[in-house]
């Protein structure tokens, strides 16, 4: 059995416990759906979470279920409900055909619920669950994962979608959001504009960076810079060309970034993170080689390919190394607060995607003074474009959330145009310019309660640093269990084989004995076959 929940001790912003009050109502309407629309670094993941609590405290659920757009963020979702006393499992697989009774729920991605819904269905039919969907614009992005959450989660009790942006409709509908005119409608927004302005997240600059780039394709030589109006082609190899990390226009692209850093770390914040946007792991290789010819450093690398990627995540995070170079995979839900300088270095074009880059710099720390960051484009008009969106709705204020969230902050989203010519070679490319889109900000933590100073940094601090437990999340526990069993397995096979070794032996024992398979098993489960192990192995 999972482990009791103990009231919720943990306090919560303004407009967390407004966002609460409203979806709580719904569920007192006996309504099944909610949308929560905040802006990335506000803190809708610890709304959820209150939510989540109350409703299992107060026994209206007996099961919790997050479904997340990455593998990495599985694990990142289970580490932070531990620190509110809920325990998910990150680590549940479809095949097992079982949850695992020592937790509270689960955490899946949409793509697994994709490749099986049925079994999750099967769960959701039988025990009343609450689904918190995050990032729920992914699930439009499939036909297969929208049929898939309509198959499993039709009879929930309640489900909960969250979203970093206000968001339309392209080509499929998503699953348990309210449309009117094709525009979703949500029941809360928590806008950028008010984040600023409340102090829950910083302002941004966007220095933008033009210059002179020279290629040649299939023999053709071409020179342009970002202001001239060509082809789309050319426009795809033109941005190629300036991200070269053999080029000029890429070097000083990134060394104005490592000033801009340098200048951050050496005031107030001495462990401040920059993070580069590669766009594909040859390219991010290309950039960290570049980045120790240039400064001398090396760089870690997360990309989606990389099994250890949230291990190289983790690390970072907690590390006061300068760079970090991505693959799309920080671009989403990752939290590491210390982040203030970006390179944006990819081609992808979607204002979705620069919405959630944009995100990653901007959670404030309660003890900085100063929390401005940084994030360094191409001229590109697409991403000027976007950049002077975000510095209207901070600057501008808006009449009521529904009109902001009516408001076409998302055109037709550009893809990375990835195809090609055959013949295509790098000549040059040089920075000839720079502008800056700015915004204003004003960085009084007292100004959040209207408190003397003092005392609203030390409200805030609480606010916005994370509960700590020394106690390690269940599935943590659970998988070094597993890792210590499997070790101690090994060494008991070895001592009994004679000859060839069964190394399945010390597993097959245990079962024979009234065990299960390792995967099933609970915690006391785990903890009485590991003494059993460790018993034998002391007798030989």
């Amino acid at each position: 059995m999972p482990r009791s929940l103990i009231p919720w001790e943990h306090p919560l912003r303004d407009w967390q416990q407004d966002a609460n009050e409203i979806v709580i109502r719904k569920v007192k309407a006996k309504e099944q759906d909610a949308l929560l629309v905040a802006t990335p670094a506000s803190g809708k993941t610890r709304t959820a979470l209150r939510f989540a609590h109350k409703l299992y405290f107060m026994h209206y659920i007996k099961r919790i279920v997050a479904v997340v757009p990455t593998e990495h963020l599985k694990k990142q979702w289970a580490e932070d409900a531990h620190l509110y006393g809920i325990d998910l499992d990150p680590m549940v697989e479809n095949r097992i055909g079982k949850e695992g009774s020592d937790y509270h729920g689960v955490v899946l991605t949409y793509a697994q619920l994709g490749m099986d819904a049925d079994i999750h269905k099967h769960f959701t039919d039988s025990t009343s669950t609450l689904v918190i969907l995050d990032e729920i614009h992914h699930a439009g992005e499939s036909k297969t994962w929208g049929d898939a959450l309509r198959t499993a989660f039709e009879n929930a009790f309640f489900r909960l979608a969250l979203s970093g942006t206000p968001f339309r409709r392209d080509n499929n509908p998503i699953p348990f959001v309210k449309y009117v005119n094709d525009v979703s409608v949500s029941d809360y927004v928590y806008s950028y504009q008010q984040a600023v302005e409340d102090n829950v997240c910083r302002a941004i600059y966007f220095p933008a960076y033009d210059g002179i780039m020279e290629w040649q394709t299939d023999g053709v030589t071409y020179r342009h810079n970002f202001e001239e109006q060509i082809s789309q082609a050319r426009e795809s190899e033109r941005l190629r060309t300036a991200l070269d990390p053999n080029g000029e226009f890429m070097k000083q692209f990134f060394l104005d970034a490592d000033k801009k850093l340098n200048e951050i770390r050496r005031s107030n914040h001495p462990d401040a993170g920059g993070l580069v946007l590669a766009i594909d792991q040859e390219h991010a290789a290309r950039i960290k080689k570049m980045i120790f010819e240039l400064i001398g450093e090396s760089t870690t690398i997360a990309v989606s390919d990389d099994k250890n990627a949230s291990k190289h995540i983790k690390e970072y995070k907690r590390r006061k190394d300068k760079w970090l170079i991505s693959v799309k995979m920080v671009s989403e839900g990752v939290d590491i607060p210390r982040l203030r300088v970006g390179v944006y270095a990819t081609n992808v074009e979607s204002e979705l995607f620069f919405r959630q880059v944009t995100g990653r710099f901007i959670r404030v720390l309660a003890h900085l003074k100063s929390q401005d960051a940084y994030l360094y484009i191409p001229k590109r008009h697409e991403l000027v474009r976007f950049a002077r969106e975000i510095e209207q709705e901070r600057d501008h204020a808006l009449n009521t959330a529904k009109e902001k969230c009516d408001k076409d902050l998302f055109g037709k989203e550009i893809e990375p145009r990835e195809k090609e010519q055959k013949d295509f070679k790098v000549i040059s490319a040089e920075v000839t310019g720079t502008m800056e889109i700015k915004t204003n900000f004003t960085d009084k933590i007292s100004t959040m309660f209207g408190l003397p100073k003092a005392k609203a940094a030390q409200i805030a601090q609480s606010i916005v640093q994370q509960p700590t437990q020394a106690e390690i999340p269940v599935f943590e526990k659970i998988k070094t269990l597993r890792k210590e069993i499997n070790d101690l397995a090994m060494v008991y096979a070895k001592n009994r084989g004679n000859g060839s070794v069964d190394w399945q032996l010390g597993h097959k024992d245990w079962i024979k004995l009234g065990g299960r398979s390792i995967e099933l098993e609970t915690m006391p489960e785990l903890m009485r076959r590991r003494r059993w192990l460790q018993n034998n192995l002391q007798k030989s």
